[in-house]
C-alpha cells in the first residue's frame, strides 16, 4: 500500500491508484478460494480491469489536459471518490490468516461490508458513465471535421497520443479500443462478467455518430392489429405482441408512433424515415436498467395509418402493462388513502427521469414532448426474493421511470419546424419560449429541461397539473375556464411551487434542482446559458445544478 500512496496525483496518476488497488482486492479475493460472499466484488473489480469502464478511465487520464476546465475537475473528482471506495472495500476485506475461525469471522461480518461497498461502487459506475457521455457528445461539434484512425496498431496504452484529432475521432477510437480490449481478454473473462450497462453505451455512441452502423435494426411490417392495439392509458402509446412462428409464445412489446400528414410529399416521408432510422439505431443499443430508456427492437413503416412504427422490449423485470406517470398521478387511491409510498422513492425516480434526458440529448437528439403522458412506469412481476410482488407495486411502491413518446424527437442540429402546439396538456410544459416562436425560438435542449422541472414539481408534490378538481395542482394554471394563464404567470406559479412547498417535503437540493430548470442553467458566473455550440457548458451545467443535486440527496 506504501507503493500507492506514493504514486504521483493528477488523474494519470490517481488512475493508475486506482487500478493498483483493484488489483490488490483481486488478490485479497483470490485468498479467499473465490468466496461466494466475494463473487459480487470481483465481478465489480474485473469491470474496472477489463473492458469500457476501464478503457474510458485510461482514456480520460490521457487526455486530462485537454479535457474542458469544468469537465476535468468533475472527472478528477469522480477518480478521486473511486479511489476512496476502493479503498473502504479493500478494508472489507480483510487478509485471509488462515483457519476456519477466520472464515467463519469474515462470513458473519464483513458481508454487510462487502455488499455495501459493491452497491457503492456500482453508482460511481454510473455516475461516471454519465461524465463521459459529456465528453463523447456535447464536445462533438458539427463543424469539427477531424478524423482519426481507431485501428488497433494506432491506438496506444495510458498516457499515449493515440488519441488525437476531433471528438468523432475520439469516440471512434474509443469504440475501437473497446473492442480490442474485449478480443485481448476473452479467454480469461467470461461475457457475463462484463460491464452490460456500459457495453450498451457505447455501442449507442456508436450507433449515433456518422461512423455508425445504421443497418442493426430490422425493418418489420407493421403490425396487423395496428388498430386496435390498446394504449397505455393517459398515455400516447400503446401495448402489443410478437407471436412466435407456430403461434405458442407471446412476447409483449411497447409500440411509439411517429405521425406524418396524409398529404405529406415522399420526400419528406423519406426524411422522417431517416430519423427514425436513426433514432431505432441508437436506442437499439439502450440499458434499460441504467438508462431508463427502453430497448429498440424494431421500426415499421405503417403507409395506411400515415405512420411511422417504433417497436420497444419490455423490461426484463416484468410482463405485466405499464402505467404512465400520469396514470398514477391522477389515480384516485392518492386521494382517498392518502401516499404510501417513501420519499426517497421519488428522489430516485426524479433522478433515473433526469438521467434518461441527459442520454437522449447526448445521442444527438431533443425530445421535444417531456410530459407525464410520456414517462412510462413498470412494475416486477415478482418481488427481488421471488415472491408476490404487491409490496413492490403502485400505491406503495413507484416502480422505475421510462422515457418514451418519442413523436415530436428530431436530431438537435436539424431544422426546427416552428409548430405552435395548442393543447393544453402540452402547453402547461412548454418552456415560454415557445409560446412566442420567433426567431431564435428554435426548440433546443433547455426546453426539454424545462418540461423536466415541471413534471418534477408533479413527482415532489405527488399531485398532477392535469387535475383541475379540488386540491389538485392544475386548478391554479387557468385563468378561466377555458384558458390557461400566460407562459410567463405559469412559469411564476412553478417558480413559486418550487421555492415555498418543495423545500418542505423533499428539501433544498431537490428545489435548486427544479429551479435550475425552471429559470435556466447558469454559468460559472451565475449568468443563464443562452447560445452552447459544442453543448458542454450546457451539458456540464445539467449535470451540476439537476443531476448531481438530485445524487447528492439523502432522506
Amino acid at each position: 500500500m506504501a507503493e500507492i500512496a506514493g504514486l504521483v496525483i493528477g488523474l494519470p496518476g490517481l488512475a493508475e491508484v486506482c487500478f493498483k488497488l483493484c488489483g490488490v482486492i483481486q488478490a485479497r479475493v483470490k485468498d479467499y478460494g473465490n468466496s461466494v460472499q466475494l463473487t459480487e466484488m470481483n465481478k465489480t473489480i474485473v469491470r474496472l480491469l477489463v473492458g469500457e469502464i476501464h478503457t474510458l478511465l485510461e482514456y480520460f487520464a490521457s487526455r486530462a489536459e485537454t479535457l474542458p476546465p469544468g469537465l476535468s475537475a468533475e472527472i478528477e473528482e469522480l477518480y478521486q471518490i473511486l479511489r476512496s471506495l476502493l479503498e473502504k472495500a479493500n478494508r472489507a476485506i480483510p487478509q485471509n490468516t488462515g483457519g476456519k475461525l477466520n472464515s467463519l469471522k469474515f462470513a458473519l461480518f464483513n458481508k454487510q461490508k462487502i455488499d455495501e461497498a459493491v452497491k457503492e461502487l456500482e453508482e460511481w459506475q454510473s455516475r461516471f458513465m454519465r461524465r463521459a457521455l459529456i465528453a463523447f457528445f456535447f464536445n462533438n461539434n458539427p463543424g469539427n471535421t477531424q478524423t482519426n484512425s481507431a485501428s488497433p496498431e494506432n491506438i496506444g496504452l495510458l498516457g499515449s497520443s493515440g488519441y488525437q484529432g476531433g471528438a468523432e475521432g475520439d469516440t471512434q477510437a474509443v469504440i475501437e479500443r473497446i473492442r480490442v480490449s474485449r478480443t485481448r481478454y476473452k479467454v480469461n473473462i467470461s461475457e457475463s462478467e462484463l460491464p452490460s450497462a456500459s457495453n450498451k453505451i457505447t455501442e449507442s455512441i456508436q450507433a449515433s455518430t456518422s461512423q455508425g452502423p445504421k443497418n442493426i435494426i430490422l425493418i418489420r411490417d407493421p403490425l396487423c392489429v395496428s388498430n386496435t392495439m390498446p394504449r397505455v392509458p393517459n398515455s400516447p402509446v400503446a401495448v402489443a405482441a410478437y407471436q412466435s412462428s407456430d403461434d405458442t409464445r407471446s412476447t409483449p412489446i411497447l409500440v411509439d408512433f411517429r405521425p406524418y400528414p396524409e398529404n405529406a410529399t415522399e420526400v419528406a416521408v423519406q426524411k422522417l424515415r431517416k430519423l427514425v432510422r436513426d433514432v431505432a439505431a441508437v436506442f437499439a443499443s439502450a440499458d434499460p436498467e441504467d438508462m431508463s430508456v427502453l430497448t429498440c427492437i424494431g421500426f415499421a413503416h405503417d403507409p395506411l395509418n400515415s405512420r411511422f412504427e417504433l417497436h420497444f422490449n419490455f423490461p426484463s423485470i416484468t410482463k405485466d402493462r405499464p402505467r404512465s406517470l400520469s396514470d398514477m398521478l391522477l389515480d384516485s387511491v392518492n386521494k382517498k388513502q392518502g401516499v404510501f409510498h417513501h420519499l426517497n422513492q421519488r428522489v430516485m425516480f426524479a433522478k433515473q427521469l433526469a438521467s434518461a434526458i441527459l442520454y437522449v440529448h447526448s445521442f444527438g437528439f431533443v425530445h421535444k414532448n417531456i410530459r407525464p403522458d410520456n414517462v412510462l412506469v413498470f412494475e416486477p412481476s415478482q418481488a427481488t426474493d421471488g415472491s408476490d410482488a404487491k409490496h413492490e407495486k403502485f400505491p406503495r411502491y413507484l416502480g422505475k421511470p421510462f422515457l418514451v413518446g418519442f413523436n415530436g424527437i428530431r436530431k438537435v442540429d436539424a431544422e426546427s419546424q416552428m409548430l405552435l402546439h395548442t393543447d393544453p396538456k402540452q402547453m402547461i410544459y412548454h418552456h415560454p419560449d415557445r409560446y412566442r416562436l420567433k426567431e431564435g425560438d428554435e426548440f433546443t435542449m433547455k426546453h426539454d429541461v424545462y418540461s423536466l422541472g415541471v413534471i418534477m414539481l408533479e413527482i415532489a408534490l405527488w399531485n398532477s397539473f392535469y387535475d383541475r378538481g379540488p386540491g389538485g395542482l392544475g386548478s391554479k394554471l387557468w385563468a378561466d375556464a377555458n384558458r390557461l394563464h400566460p407562459p410567463d404567470k405559469l412559469n411564476s406559479i412553478f417558480v413559486r411551487m418550487a421555492t415555498t412547498q418543495v423545500p418542505r417535503i423533499v428539501g433544498e437540493r431537490y428545489r435548486d434542482a427544479v429551479l435550475a430548470c425552471l429559470t435556466g442553467l447558469k454559468d460559472e458566473n451565475g449568468e443563464t446559458i443562452t447560445k452552447d455550440e459544442d453543448g458542454v457548458e450546457l451539458g456540464l451545467a445539467y449535470l451540476q445544478q439537476v443531476v448531481e443535486q438530485l445524487e447528492e440527496i439523502s432522506l
